[in-house]
């Protein structure tokens, strides 16, 4: 059973931002519960289901489903790509099969670093996340990430996002549209060795 189950005194409760797994009945049936708030530094978030019970809190309120559904700061995101934003942190070690719905806040689950001090866009770029999957909302919380060089390769993010089988040639693009001063390192002096410098003679000088 969940941690408050039937719990008829609890009213409103605040989540912290420490809490990154609940279970879906965490709350079921706390008949008298009208608010379940999120800290606003709280990165993500994952329910977890099994067989046992149903998670209604209220007819008020409804699940935990439906009440990080209403969240306007939070979006939902496939657990693969959750799993995909997490390689390099320690996983939990979870012996019940169960089933998980998971919950970002972009802007500050893009600020989130893993184990190895690595920014979220990098890994998220290793791991050929596509733009439409998430990878553009991650640069869009946290848009000063691509001014860094990846802490575990130590290349730019447009060059992370060429390797690989899976790379798209237009996540680069974008990437150089965003940061385009990140190419000039490499461009800028092979191009003064290759313009030749003009020889100026007598006819030149007036």
């Amino acid at each position: 059973m969940g941690a408050f189950h039937i719990c008829t005194s609890l009213c409103t409760i605040l989540l912290p931002p420490s809490i990154e797994f609940i279970h879906h009945t965490a709350f079921e049936l706390c008949t008298n519960l009208t608010s379940i708030e999120l800290d606003p530094s709280l990165a993500s978030i994952v329910i977890k289901y099994d067989r046992y019970g149903d998670g209604i809190i209220n007819d008020k309120i409804g699940t935990l489903y439906d009440v990080f559904d209403n969240k306007p700061s939070l979006c939902q995101i496939s657990p693969r790509l959750y799993d995909q934003l997490n390689m390099g942190n320690e996983r939990e070690n979870n012996k019940v099969n169960v089933n998980i719905k998971v919950f970002v806040n972009w802007q500050n689950y893009s600020q989130k670093r893993n184990k190895q001090g690595r920014l979220t866009l990098y890994t998220a770029l290793e791991q050929e996340v596509t733009w439409s999957d998430g990878l553009g909302e991650i640069l869009e919380g946290n848009g000063a990430a691509i001014e860094e060089t990846d802490g575990i390769t130590g290349v730019e993010a447009f060059m992370l996002a060429a390797v690989g089988s899976n790379s798209s040639l237009e996540i680069v693009f974008k990437l150089l549209e965003d940061h385009p001063a990140a190419i000039n390192p490499y461009v800028m002096p092979r191009l003064q060795q290759e313009v030749p410098t003009k020889k100026r003679n007598h006819a030149d000088i007036v």
